[in-house]
C-alpha cells in the first residue's frame, strides 16, 4: 500500500487454541504458551488435593482417619488414612461373671466357664479335676520322719521311725523292700521308698536317703610338735601337736623298724598328746617317729612326716676338755644347739651354744668330778603361747684333775628385735660361759632366767653372778625394725614384700574401657575388659 487507510492491527500475543484452557480469543499471533485443561480437585485441604490441576472437577474427598489393616480387629473400610489405632483380635471369654473371663479379648471365643469350687492340688487325695478354684478343702496323708544316717560307713546301724500326723485310718504301709513297719532299725545306708495309702484310698510315696557319714581324716595331716628325752625315764617322749576336731577319737604312734619301714608303737587318746617309747634306748641310738589320727569310725588320716631324735656321745679331748658330737635333730628347723652341764639333772646349766648345722661342741672348762652333758634345741610350745626345749640323751664325763685354767666369767646372747614398732615379739637368750657353777640371772624385767622372752621394744639389763661370787652385767637394747615404707596389702599389684610401713601406695586391678574416645570410657580403669 502506498496510501495507509488506517487498517494498521498490532501484534497480539497469546494461546490462539480455541481447545486450550488458556485460549485468548484476542491474540492473533500463538506465543506457544498454550495449556492443556488437567481436571482434578483443587481443595488444598482434601485428602486427593491435586497440585496438577487447573479445572476442579468436583472429586474432592475429606480425610477419613482409622485402621487400614484389614486384618485387624478394627479395620476401617472407609478410612483412607492409618492413625495408628489398629487393634490385633484377641479371643477370650468375654462375659465378666465367668471364671475365665478375659478384659483383654475383643472377640468372645465361647470358652466361658463357671465358677467350680474345689482341691486343685494334684498331689491332695481329693484332687478335683473339674475344679478351678481351690476352697480350701484339700486332704494329705501326711508324715513326720525321724532319720539317723549310720554312725560310720559300712555300719549299719542306720533308723528310719515314720509316723502319719494326718490321713484316715486305717492304713496299708509298704515299704519298696516289702516290709510293712513304720519303724526300721539296722540299716544300711541307701534309699528307701515307703508307700502309704489310707482308708479313703489316698496314697503318699516318699523317698528317704540314708547316708554313710563323711570323714574328715581323709584331708588331714597331723603333726609330731618334737621328740625329747624323758630324763627320770632315760626314754624318748613324743610330744604331738594336738587337733581340735569333734570327731577325732585318738592318735597311732608309729616307729621306723627298718629304712623307710614303719610299725605301729601304741595309740593315744583324744586327750593325751604324749607318749613315752619304753622300748626306746636314746643313751644308744636315734629313733624315727610318725603318727596318724583316727576317728570315732577308725577311719585314718595321712601320717605325719617323721621326727628323728637327737643323739649325744662325748670323748676326752687334751687338758682336760671334753668334745660332745650329736646327730642332728630332724623333723623342725634347728636354729641353734644349746649345750648344757651340771652335777646333777637338777642343777643343769647352759654353758654354750652353736648354731644349728653343728653337731658338735668343746667344753674347754670341764671341772673337776662328775658332769652330765646333753644337747637342747628351744622349740615353740604346742599348747601355749610360751617356748620349751626339746632335749637329748645325758652323757657322764668324769674329770679327776680339772681345768686350772678357768676362764673369766662372760655372757654370749641370742637377741631378736620385735617385729613392729609396737611389737612384743622380741627375745634376748643369755649364754654365760667361764666361770664356775651354778650361775643366778637377774633381769631389770623380772625375768630369772637365761631366757627372756616376749619383749617390746626397749633396754634390759642382766646381772649375773657365778658360784663363786663372780658377778657381771649387760644392757641390751631392743631396737624396731627398720622403716621401709610401701604397700603391705599382698592383694595389690604393687606388694611389696619388704614394706612394714603402708604408705597408700597400693594399686589395684580396675577394670573398664580404656578407649577415650568411647562413651562409657573409665578413667580410672587400667585393664580394658572389651566393655568399650
Amino acid at each position: 500500500a502506498d496510501c495507509d487507510d488506517g487498517s494498521c492491527i498490532p501484534f497480539i500475543y497469546g494461546c490462539i487454541d480455541s481447545l486450550a484452557f488458556n485460549y485468548n480469543s484476542d491474540a492473533n499471533t500463538d506465543d506457544g504458551s498454550c495449556e492443556p485443561f488437567i481436571y482434578g480437585c483443587m481443595d488444598s485441604s482434601a485428602f486427593n488435593y491435586n497440585l496438577d490441576a487447573n479445572t476442579d472437577n468436583g472429586s474432592c474427598i475429606p480425610f477419613v482417619y482409622g485402621c487400614l489393616d484389614s486384618l485387624a480387629f478394627n479395620y476401617n473400610i472407609d478410612a483412607n488414612t492409618d492413625d495408628g489405632s489398629c487393634v490385633p483380635f484377641i479371643y477370650g471369654c468375654m462375659d465378666s461373671l465367668a471364671y475365665n473371663y478375659n478384659s483383654e479379648a475383643n472377640v468372645d471365643d465361647g470358652s466361658c466357664s463357671d465358677f467350680f469350687l474345689g482341691c486343685i492340688d494334684p498331689i491332695a487325695c481329693n484332687f478335683n479335676l473339674l475344679a478351678n478354684v481351690d476352697d480350701g478343702s484339700c486332704v494329705y496323708i501326711e508324715v513326720d520322719y525321724s532319720i539317723n544316717n549310720n554312725s560310720c560307713p559300712g555300719v549299719n546301724d542306720g533308723n528310719i521311725t515314720a509316723q502319719i500326723t494326718q490321713g484316715q485310718p486305717p492304713y496299708l504301709i509298704v515299704w519298696e523292700d516289702g516290709t510293712t513297719e513304720l519303724e526300721r532299725v539296722n540299716l544300711e545306708s541307701g534309699v528307701y521308698v515307703i508307700n502309704i495309702e489310707d482308708q479313703t484310698g489316698c496314697i503318699l510315696n516318699d523317698t528317704i536317703v540314708l547316708y554313710d557319714p563323711a570323714s574328715e581324716m581323709i584331708d588331714i595331716t597331723p603333726e609330731i610338735c618334737y621328740v625329747t628325752y624323758d630324763s627320770n625315764l632315760e626314754k624318748n617322749k613324743i610330744i604331738i601337736n594336738p587337733l581340735y576336731i569333734e570327731s577325732l577319737s585318738g592318735y597311732n604312734i608309729y616307729k621306723e623298724v627298718l629304712t623307710d619301714q614303719y610299725e605301729i608303737l601304741s595309740s593315744i587318746d583324744q586327750n593325751t598328746y604324749e607318749l613315752i617309747d619304753y622300748s626306746s634306748d636314746p643313751n644308744t641310738t636315734t629313733s624315727r617317729y610318725k603318727i596318724e589320727a583316727f576317728d570315732n569310725c577308725l577311719i585314718s588320716s595321712n601320717q605325719s612326716d617323721y621326727h628323728q631324735t637327737i643323739h649325744l656321745s662325748s670323748t676326752s679331748g687334751s687338758a682336760n676338755s671334753v668334745n660332745l658330737n650329736w646327730t642332728q635333730y630332724q623333723g623342725l628347723d634347728v636354729s641353734s644347739y644349746l649345750i648344757y652341764r651340771g652335777e646333777t639333772m637338777s642343777s643343769m646349766e647352759m654353758i654354750g651354744y652353736v648354731s644349728g648345722n653343728q653337731t658338735s661342741y668343746t667344753d674347754l672348762n670341764s671341772p673337776i668330778g662328775t658332769s652330765i652333758y646333753q644337747v637342747g634345741v628351744i622349740t615353740q610350745s604346742c599348747y601355749s603361747m610360751n617356748s620349751d626345749t626339746l632335749k637329748s640323751n645325758t652323757i657322764q664325763n668324769f674329770n679327776s684333775q680339772g681345768n686350772n685354767n678357768q676362764a673369766n666369767l662372760e655372757i654370749n646372747f641370742v637377741i631378736v628385735n620385735p617385729s613392729c614398732i609396737s611389737c612384743d615379739d622380741g627375745y634376748i637368750i643369755a649364754f654365760p660361759y667361764g666361770g664356775v657353777f651354778p650361775y643366778i640371772y637377774t633381769w631389770t624385767n623380772g625375768v630369772g632366767t637365761n631366757f627372756n622372752f616376749n619383749l617390746p621394744i626397749g633396754s634390759y639389763t642382766l646381772y649375773i653372778s657365778d658360784g663363786q661370787g663372780e658377778l657381771i652385767s649387760t644392757t641390751i637394747t631392743l631396737e624396731s625394725p627398720d622403716i621401709v615404707e610401701g604397700c603391705t596389702d599382698v592383694t595389690a599389684n604393687n606388694y611389696n614384700t619388704e614394706a612394714n610401713i603402708d604408705d597408700g601406695s597400693c594399686e589395684y586391678d580396675v577394670f573398664g574401657c580404656l578407649d577415650i574416645t568411647a562413651n562409657n570410657y573409665n578413667a580410672e580403669a587400667n585393664i580394658d575388659d572389651g566393655s568399650c
